[in-house]
């Protein structure tokens, strides 16, 4: 199995700032996904981290300094998709045809029911402030494809990193 998003995601940052992220730093695989990353940054255990939307603003609201924004960095990175083997498909093609229906409808309701996509937002994400909620469904409603196509140059950065 590669590396978690986040290493992946930061390794790909560094190495755009002309670091190698093999030889120039250490890396620390912190568990519990971007609340534990901004109290281990926090408390000085690890030096810089990825963080994802809306988790940043934690962290700005904890003091902490964005260095970056990805998607300010034209990273054609292929962070979101599903994936299977050929052997499900075989097996199992109502379930995978299924999914990806559910995937797509997603994708749709996210879009297009403001409402519920805010109150999925909220229960799973855990937000009860209305204003983060908003600002966390016109945040993650911009970064959604509305068509989850996969790029090949997404992938071969993937594949390669």
């Amino acid at each position: 199995m590669g590396p978690p998003a986040a290493d992946r995601g930061l390794r790909l940052v560094l190495a755009k700032w002309g670091l190698n992220p093999d030889k120039d730093l250490t890396f620390v695989q912190v568990p519990g996904g971007e609340p534990a990353r901004i109290v281990a940054l926090s408390a000085n255990s690890i030096d810089v981290t990825l963080i994802n939307p809306p988790y940043h603003k934690k962290a700005i609201e904890a003091g902490l300094k964005v260095l970056g924004n990805m998607e300010d960095m034209d990273i054609p990175i292929q962070h979101i998709g599903l994936v299977t083997t050929q052997r499900l498909m075989n097996q199992s093609p109502d379930v995978v045809r299924r999914v990806v229906k559910s995937y797509v409808e997603g994708i749709r309701v996210m879009r297009s029911d403001p409402k519920l996509a805010k109150r999925a937002l909220g229960k799973y994400m855990k937000i009860s402030d209305e204003a983060e909620l908003d600002e966390t469904y016109q945040l993650l409603k911009k970064l959604i494809p509305v068509k989850p196509y996969p790029t090949l140059e997404g992938f071969r950065i993937v594949l390669t990193n």
